[in-house]
């Protein structure tokens, strides 16, 4: 089969300084509660968003943004060539484009996500600028500010419909692309060839892409990590089916993927103050033991083994038996008359 390609989402190394911020990328909207669920992703589903395919077999339709968007001000002639790039590009550019000018409202909440720390987003990215720029005028400073404030909204409104079913994950991984190239336009435009290395680097869009069905494979082994650890002959998907039906395992990515949807969706709405975190970990705590029992009813009890039980730790060297007077060696007088007096005492190793 055909594997296609595509960008992996918040792990680009060069995105995070064409954003201009270290945590935003590389950090998950769902940082906050990741003890609950671990970062996990992938299902593609059948949805048309602006009459475009977005299913496996994308179609591909010629669109270019005109210039009378809502973005037209900034779109100029490296934007120009980055929109025009190619026509399957050029699709989710005008997604990008459509999206709508973000208000004071969404700067706000933007401003003040977790991922940003307690600094903020501006205060953290002008920190930023000035150690990798050091004394610049303040118009390139304000201008890679804004550049990075629209683009980390447009990445947020895309997890967003991502995260409530209006677009699928290949649609999102390449949408997220588009809008590296688009931020990358941006920079060339009021950087300096010198200045550009100094904030950016290096950014080759191409070194980011990855195979879609290695992605697949590799983030459900994220979800399930005590399958590879309790069998070690199972080392890919196609081993796995030996075990557990492809059918069930579809199933189980549709369990991860709306598990990570409604972490994002409770996310979205943490950051727009509708509801407190005890209540988002509250939801994500009973969604994740309905999706246990979910997941157990489709497996067979050998199965369940398989994807629940702790791998065994093996012990490299057995513990030493030691003899009467070495353990009253090793006890303070108080510990003696613990052990005396309850026939036992817990004594730390050294």
């Amino acid at each position: 089969m055909k594997s296609k390609k595509v960008l992996l989402v918040g792990s680009v190394v060069a995105f995070v300084s064409i954003t201009s911020v270290t945590l935003y990328y590389n950090n998950s909207a769902q940082a906050k509660t990741k003890e609950v669920f671990k970062e996990k992703k992938y299902l593609p589903k059948q949805n048309k968003v602006e009459g475009t395919s977005l299913d496996k077999n994308i179609t591909v339709v010629k669109v270019f943004p005109k210039r009378e968007s809502n973005n037209s001000n900034e779109v100029n002639s490296s934007l120009n060539k980055a929109i025009d790039d190619s026509n399957e590009e050029s699709i989710y550019m005008k997604h990008i484009l459509d999206i709508k000018k973000p208000t004071e409202k969404d700067f706000a909440i933007l401003e003040k996500d977790a991922r940003y720390g307690e600094e903020g987003f501006e205060a953290g990215l002008r920190t930023m600028i000035k150690d990798r720029l050091g004394d610049v005028s303040s118009e390139v400073i304000n201008k890679i500010i804004k550049s990075a404030k629209s683009s980390a909204y447009r990445h947020d409104v895309l997890i967003n419909q991502y995260a409530n079913g209006e677009i699928t994950k290949e649609f999102l991984l390449k949408a997220i692309n588009t809008n590296m190239k688009l931020t990358d336009a941006e920079h060339r435009e009021f950087l300096t060839e010198e200045q550009y290395e100094k904030y950016v680097g290096e950014y080759n869009a191409d070194e980011t892409e990855i195979d879609m069905e290695a992605y697949r494979e590799k983030e459900f082994f994220s979800a399930f990590p005590n399958i590879k650890q309790n069998n070690p002959n199972i080392k890919v998907l196609e081993d796995l089916y030996e075990y557990v039906p492809v059918d069930v395992v579809e199933k189980l990515i549709e369990i991860d993927d709306n598990n990570m949807k409604l972490s994002l969706r409770l996310d979205a709405k943490f950051n727009r103050g509708e509801i407190s975190g005890s209540e988002v970990i509250e939801q994500l705590n009973k969604s994740k033991k309905n999706s246990e029992m979910a997941i157990r009813q489709l497996l067979t009890p050998e199965q369940q083994k398989l994807f629940f039980d702790e791998p065994k730790v093996e012990v490299e060297h057995e513990q030493e038996e030691l003899d009467e007077e070495t353990v009253d060696a090793m006890l303070t007088p108080e510990q003696q008359e613990i052990l005396e007096r309850n026939g036992s005492v817990f004594v730390p190793t050294e």
